[in-house]
């Protein structure tokens, strides 16, 4: 495990291509335990059936604002603490490396 790298999960459903995003992840922010978010997040990538949301919330809203405010256009993104951004998949063992690329 490592201390010096630290994953930060924001919402950016792409409803042009996948219509029930939105609600999808607004049933996972409406999970009160963490552990059963993380539960209902496997289950959408493994496309697996997800529960209507059960509350009302922003934070999709809100992400999504986040999203457009740093230029994020697509998933996944990662955001190093440099600022340098970095768009698509990236393997684990590639993160440190990628970091100090110019």
């Amino acid at each position: 495990m490592r201390d010096d790298i630290a994953f930060y999960i924001k919402f950016l459903p792409l409803t042009t291509i996948h219509p029930e995003a939105y609600g999808k992840s607004t049933a996972i922010f409406c999970q009160e335990d963490n552990e059963k978010s993380l539960e209902l997040l496997d289950k959408v990538f493994e496309k697996k059936a997800n529960p209507k949301p059960d509350c009302k919330t922003q934070a999709v809203d809100e992400s999504l604002r986040l999203g457009r405010s740093l230029g994020v256009n697509s998933t996944p993104t990662i955001v190093y603490q440099s600022g340098k951004v970095l768009s698509g998949a990236v393997r684990a063992n590639e993160l440190a490396e990628k970091a100090t690329e110019k």
